[in-house]
């Protein structure tokens, strides 16, 4: 639920996150009440005259209220707390 109402918040949805911090979203995005509104992949950095990357890959994903949420669940959750 804390996820949820982080999300709810204006601007959020601007913030890229990690794996390891988008798994914080997983059970919701499983119940279908989170998706990814974006996702990007870079391949490692090369430095020098080297043939491979020297740094590992990265992926990076932005995550919003799924429109089934979005219209239920968030309001029904800030009353709650409230």
């Amino acid at each position: 639920m804390d996820l949820l109402l982080y999300l709810s918040h204006p601007g959020i949805e601007n913030i890229w996150y990690t794996g390891d911090g988008f798994l914080k979203f997983a059970g919701l995005v499983a119940a279908g009440l989170v998706e990814v509104a974006e996702s990007q992949f870079s391949v490692g950095v090369r430095y020098s005259h080297s043939s491979v990357p020297t740094s590992p890959p990265t992926t990076a994903v932005r995550v919003k209220i799924s429109d089934k949420d979005k219209l239920t669940q968030v309001g029904t959750y800030k009353q709650l707390i409230l």
